[in-house]
């Protein structure tokens, strides 16, 4: 299966001497926000394609 190939980042996505998870936390404020404007996004576009139909 690859399926479990793709879900293994690459040695090379993590910098030399930087601990992923420091480097991720630093990340998650703006992962949050672009969630949030994602899904608001996903709500209003299910709202017009409901009218629509």
């Amino acid at each position: 299966m690859s399926d479990d190939a793709a879900a293994t980042p690459p040695a090379a996505a993590v910098p030399a001497g930087a601990a992923p998870l420091t480097r991720g936390q630093d990340q998650l404020p703006a992962l949050r926000t672009a969630r949030g404007v994602l899904k608001q996004q996903l709500k209003e576009s299910t709202k017009e394609i409901r009218k629509e139909a």
